[in-house]
């Protein structure tokens, strides 16, 4: 906790201790890291040329993708949704529930891979994998993961699809800031987004932090010696890891078993 202090905000601390008691003991980061290293997708075409599916997902991404398949599976006595729907799944008297179930995993799919055109809404699908891409609002220091949305990189009114490729995530501010501000946002050409102020200066990706206001009455009642440096992180803006800082707490929690 104290390196990830020095390197990081006291937002980053909070975070973390909310991971941690999310997860509970340490048999359950242990659970969980396990089964987060343990997912898997993988298929094999049987011998009459239909796709066999296989997988295993950590509990959270495995009621995401139940979610999403029963939301696109329409009962039987359910009215079809019309043409333009691009995630319901229309079924035929007879059919099972588990082939139901197949139709609106296809549904899916075919609406996460080209939505293109047809809606300038993004589909629950592509949002999904939006938020799981992205984690939260890309602007160059902002580390907020709230209350987040899906920003057309190319305007639909310009002739933008509604893809992953045209998406990016921003926050409610910076998507503001986007739409009216004058701020741009842009393809890198190498699966990244590039920024510029509206004067066309590029925002960089990482910020120095900035000099703080040394607390002169702490300071006086404590005898310490601050600077405009005394509190200044070692983080220069970067998103953190959740994985890799509870993966730390692991490590360090194995450590001190093994020392005991």
């Amino acid at each position: 906790m104290l390196a990830l202090a020095l390197n990081g905000t006291a937002v980053h601390v909070e975070r973390v201790v909310r991971l941690a008691q999310r997860y509970g003991e340490q048999e359950a980061i242990d659970l969980a890291q396990k089964a987060e290293q343990q997912r898997r997708v993988a298929w094999r075409w049987g011998a009459d040329g239909s796709l066999i599916i296989g997988g295993r997902l950590p509990s959270e991404l495995g009621a995401l993708v139940i979610k999403a398949v029963e939301a696109a599976t329409v009962p039987p006595s359910k009215t079809p949704a019309a043409p333009e729907s691009v995630t319901a799944v229309t079924s035929l008297p007879g059919e099972t529930l588990v082939q139901r179930r197949a139709d609106a995993l296809v549904a899916d799919a075919e609406s996460l891979l080209d939505v293109g055109r047809r809606t300038r809404t993004i589909p629950p699908a592509i949002a999904r994998a939006l938020r799981r891409r992205d984690g939260g609002c890309l602007f160059p220091g902002c580390t907020c993961d709230r209350f987040v949305e899906g920003h057309h990189v190319i305007h639909w009114a310009d002739g933008g699809t509604t893809r992953l490729d045209n998406l990016v995530l921003l926050c409610r501010r910076h998507h503001g800031l986007v739409h009216e501000g004058g701020f741009t946002v842009a393809s890198d050409g190498d699966g990244g987004w590039h920024f510029a102020r509206p004067d066309g200066t590029t925002l960089p990706r990482f910020f120095d932090a900035q000099p703080v206001v040394p607390g002169q009455l702490v300071a006086s009642q404590h005898r310490m010696a601050l600077s405009p440096l005394s509190l200044r992180p070692r983080w220069r803006g970067e998103k953190m890891d959740d994985t890799m800082a509870l993966g730390a707490l692991q490590t360090l929690a194995r450590r001190a078993r093994l020392a005991a």
